[in-house]
């Protein structure tokens, strides 16, 4: 259902990626970053990061 312009899986990994940006500028490691997200590993959650954020989880935690 798309009554908010996105489905539910997109908006929960908006939701993911929103959060984990927010722990990496804060300081947090991007491996903790990325257990605290909920992806299956480090591969998947560093692409949908980069293609969100246009950025690696690296580049945004050294910022």
């Amino acid at each position: 259902m798309q009554v908010f312009g996105q489905t539910p899986h997109s908006y929960l990994t908006e939701l993911r990626l929103s959060r984990a940006h927010a722990q990496l500028r804060a300081g947090l490691p991007v491996t903790e970053a990325w257990l605290a997200s909920g992806f299956d590993n480090p591969s998947a959650f560093s692409r949908a990061f980069r293609r969100a954020y246009g950025l690696t989880p690296s580049a945004v935690r050294r910022a």
